[in-house]
Formats: structure tokens, sequence, C-alpha cells
């Protein structure tokens, strides 16, 4: 009886590429002139939700506020906390709240 050849070995798997460094965090752009900013926490078409997180919001100290916008004939019901002069003093408001309220706000301009 003849003798079976040696199982076959896999190659070894390819070792993974280094790992490049996260791009360093760059400060936000500053402020045009008299720019204001506003953290946008919420927006929901139901009015009453937003006037109960506007109000504990307002609990809690901040400067929350309600705004409206119509999407497609419905009204959007935004609750809003600023305005702040400064992009980084809202950036840090909507870490806070974010941490304190598991929600996802952003920062943008007054304006919109």
């Amino acid at each position: 009886r003849p003798a079976s050849p040696p199982p076959r070995q896999a190659p070894p798997p390819p070792k993974p590429a280094p790992r490049q460094a996260a791009p360093a965090q760059t400060a936000p752009p500053p402020a045009a002139a008299g720019e204001t900013f506003v953290v946008q926490v919420f927006s929901t078409h139901d009015e009453p939700q937003a006037v109960k997180l506007q109000q504990r919001l307002q609990q809690m100290r901040y400067r929350a506020f309600m705004s409206t916008i119509d999407v497609g004939g419905q009204t959007m019901y935004r609750v809003r906390i600023g305005p702040f002069t400064e992009r980084n003093r809202a950036e840090k408001v909507k870490i806070d709240v974010r941490n304190q309220l598991k929600l996802d706000p952003w920062v943008t301009a007054a304006s919109n």
C-alpha cells in the first residue's frame, strides 16, 4: 500500500495593512462677522413633544427655544439652544446635551 502524501498546508493569511493614524481634528472655521449658531436638539411634527423637550432643557438651564419650519406642507417643530456667538461654545453644549439626554444634536447657523 503506497503512503499518502502529507496534507497540504494553507498559505499563511496576509498580514493586515498597517493602521494609519486618524486625521487630526481641526478647529471649526471662524464665524463670519455677526454670524451666530444654535444647537438643534430635536425636530418633530409633534408639537406637545417638542414643548416638553424645550421645557426640560430650560429646567436644565439651557436657553432652549422652539422654531417652526414647513416641510412638504407639514409644520415641523425644531427644539434649539442658543444663540451662540462662538461656534466652539455651541459645540460644547452639543456634546453636553448628547451625553445627558442621549440625543444626537448638531450645530447649525442660527439663520437656518
